[in-house]
């Protein structure tokens, strides 16, 4: 770094960040977008208010029409009237309530004695209700007569009298008119079904003595959805006056109320159904057990989200200030009133309107006042990139070496320069670190270095209880080949074969915790979890033995000596963490398994094996590596017996650790294990026999010896009865 002075990083920042700040304060300065959008605010607010005090009004227009219908007709003397067939004398009545008010369907008379007479208009009606009533195109009205009509049972001719009761039966007569009320078709159904009685209309009405309105339903003549105005009448027969409005009128006059673009209107009552809205399909929906009857639609599970998003605020707050609401990330202004009904329906209109549509003319304000800075700051850019470059192009080098040191590669040296005191400073410090972080890699384990670095982690002392995979090392005949060295050979030959013993540790993620003298020992599974952590183990000393061959090779030919090594591998739970004092700590393992491990790697020795592996480790990995049996022994200071199995190579679809063993290797081992059994159970003679037939295929296989000779003996004294194949070490 060359020596200079260095310009103060916070007073350079500062600088540019004045004479930008000012140059787009002064460009910017006449425009108030916020001021501007609080105004437009307020005109929506106005604009619902408006659209709802209209909607309230004009409700009146529609509904107050049938109110008064029901109740002119109940005083018109000749309403209570039975109908003859097709004439009453409130017919023309009729005809001109329904030609003056177009939002009406249909006027009709129930009486209580199931007759029923009414006058349907077909201004607005569409096709299929057309074709449900069979009526010509031609028709403008209809007029629908149920009544009914006695029968009699044949007479006896002889006696004159009747040979069965009588009944009656109801009949329904429909007579279409044209624009001038001139009879153009007919239709006669004998057998009607059509009970008035029975209809929504007439059982509200027939308990209440003032008029009553129903909820939606299917009106029986045309099949069309709607409601009823109605009101109970007396008479020498007494019974219903009704008024239909269907769906479609409410619907086509919620569709002509604008507010904004995109607005909405719609009507519901306190408890969240809906009653009106712009598409009539939607307001209820047919049942899908019983024909003919419908659904209510309930705005908390309706699929209009703007609708059902209104409902909420009216759950929450049913005050009529103006709400707002966001939905599919656009805002919505909404407002809700209460409609006065002269029948108590308690029902509500909101209006709802996108802030996006009063504020358009804002945005495009906004934009060209955008534009207008982004001029003013291009025609400072060359400025700005020249100082911004200047000050970001050390900073980025910076956060880069900061990502090199969390991933913990630190062999590259930091080369950043800058005029900028600070940057110069911070870049030294990052020197230091990773020069520092590089030399705790050499006597910590990297990975739990990484794991300090990436999680702020503070060293403390402590450990946790972890299930751990656990490698130990050891060279055979060290001693007598460390007396026929000088020391500074020996320590340049142990720290070559250390890392060249070390490096599959270190690739398969493991952690290597000391090395003692020629010995080393190494674990899996911490400080990272690792649920593979057994398999690593075993692939990594297969291949250290691999590598350790080509090496000893290599020695031997240029006349040095080999280092022939013996490993032990565990897996069971431990204790790891840090040991030691406040300041001087050593992560690593302890327990009874770090015991039995170490205890392995000696027992090499005894069964002539290379890489002696505990039952626990066997299990763990017998899908992935193959194994033969050793024995059942008790390592010297240990409780419980292990099962003891040589590691010998990968099985076949596991290369990547190593060669794998062909089929005479294979057919091999499964002798081995056969003559093991035979030695288990007792059967010395014939353990004996296959044993020998193994050594004569392999004489320089110590373990064969071994059992040839421990079988040969129990042959020749048979042991007692409580005989065990568990053998006792007493030395390491």
């Amino acid at each position: 770094m060359p020596k200079g002075k260095h310009t103060s990083l916070y007073v350079t920042i500062l600088t540019v960040f004045i004479s930008v700040s000012v140059v787009i304060a002064g460009a910017v300065a006449g425009y108030n977008y916020y001021k501007d959008k609080r105004l437009a605010r307020e005109m929506a607010g106005d604009l619902l208010s408006e659209v709802s005090d209209k909607v309230i009004l004009e409700s009146r227009r529609v509904f107050e029409p049938a109110l008064s219908i029901v109740t002119l007709m109940d005083r018109f003397e000749g309403a209570a009237v039975k109908p003859a067939l097709h004439s009453h004398p409130a017919a023309q009545l009729m005809m001109d309530s329904l030609v003056r008010f177009p939002q009406l369907f249909s006027i009709y008379l129930g009486f209580d004695d199931g007759d029923f007479y009414q006058v349907v208009s077909f201004r607005g009606l569409n096709g299929k209700a057309r074709d449900a009533l069979h009526a010509p195109r031609r028709a403008m009205f209809g007029i629908r007569t149920v009544h009914r009509m006695a029968t009699y049972s044949p007479v006896d001719r002889a006696t004159g009298r009747q040979l069965s009761v009588g009944h009656s039966r109801r009949m329904e007569m429909w007579v279409w008119l044209n624009g001038d009320r001139k009879i153009v078709g007919s239709h006669a159904v004998r057998e009607s079904t059509y009970d008035p009685r029975v209809r929504p209309w007439y059982e509200m009405a027939r308990t209440s003595s003032a008029p009553v309105m129903t909820d939606y339903y299917t009106f029986a003549s045309s099949r069309t959805l709607g409601f009823t105005v109605a009101q109970r009448f007396d008479g020498q027969i007494a019974g219903v006056i009704g008024v239909d409005m269907t769906v479609q009128s409410i619907s086509g006059f919620l569709r002509q109320q604008r507010a904004g673009a995109h607005g909405l209107v719609f009507i519901f009552t306190e408890d969240g159904k809906l009653t009106a809205y712009p598409d009539p399909d939607r307001v209820v929906r047919a049942s899908e057990v019983n024909e003919g009857e419908v659904i209510p639609v309930f705005l908390s599970g309706f699929d209009d989200p703007v609708a059902s998003g209104v409902f909420r605020l009216f759950s929450e707050d049913r005050g009529p200030d103006l709400r707002q609401m966001e939905v599919d990330g656009r805002q919505w202004l909404a407002r809700y009133s209460l409609i006065p009904n002269p029948m108590g329906r308690g029902e509500y209109v909101a209006v709802a309107a996108l802030l996006s549509d009063f504020t358009a003319g804002m945005e495009r304000t906004r934009l060209e006042s955008l534009a207008f800075a982004c001029g003013v700051i291009l025609c400072m850019m060359p400025v700005i990139v020249i100082i911004a470059r200047h000050i970001s192009r050390p900073l980025a080098a910076l956060v880069g070496e900061t990502v090199e040191i969390r991933h913990f590669r630190l062999d590259r040296e930091v080369e950043i320069r800058s005029r900028i005191k600070e940057v110069a400073e911070l870049a030294s410090a990052f020197t230091t670190m990773k020069h520092t972080l590089g030399s705790f890699g050499r006597y910590l384990p990297r990975a739990l270095v990484r794991q300090f670095v990436l999680s702020d982690m503070e060293p403390v002392l402590g450990g946790e209880r972890r299930e751990l995979s656990l490698l130990f090392t050891d060279v055979a005949g060290f001693t007598t080949m460390s007396e026929q060295m000088d020391a500074e050979t020996l320590m340049f030959k142990v720290s070559d074969y250390f890392q060249e013993l070390g490096l599959p540790v270190l690739q398969s993620s493991g952690t290597i915790d000391k090395f003692i003298g020629d010995a080393m020992m190494a674990f899996w599974n911490a400080p990272v979890a690792q649920e593979d952590h057994a398999i690593r183990a075993c692939g990594a000393a297969l291949q250290c033995r691999n590598v350790l061959a080509v090496m000893n090779h290599r020695w031997l030919e240029t006349g040095g000596l080999p280092m022939p090594t013996r490993f032990g591998l565990h897996v069971g739970d431990c204790i790891v963490g840090n040991v030691g004092t406040s300041d001087r700590m050593n992560y690593t393992a302890m327990g009874a398994n770090v015991n039995t491990a170490a205890r392995l790697e000696g027992l090499n020795k005894y069964y002539g094996t290379v890489i002696l592996a505990s039952g626990a480790m066997q299990e763990r990995t017998r899908n992935v590596f193959l194994f033969r049996s050793v024995d059942i022994a008790c390592p010297k200071g240990a409780l419980d017996a292990v099962h003891l199995f040589e590691l010998l190579a990968p099985r076949p679809g596991h290369e990547q650790y190593g060669e794998s063993v062909n089929d005479t290797e294979l057919a091999w081992l499964d002798r081995w294990e056969k003559a093991i059994m035979e030695y288990r159970t007792r059967n010395f003679a014939a353990a004996l026999e296959l044993f020998t037939a193994l050594q004569a295929k392999r004489p320089d296989d110590a373990l064969a010896a071994l059992y040839v000779e421990r079988c040969r003996a129990l042959v020749e004294s048979p042991p007692a009865g409580d005989w065990s194949p568990v053998v006792v070490h007493a030395t390491k």
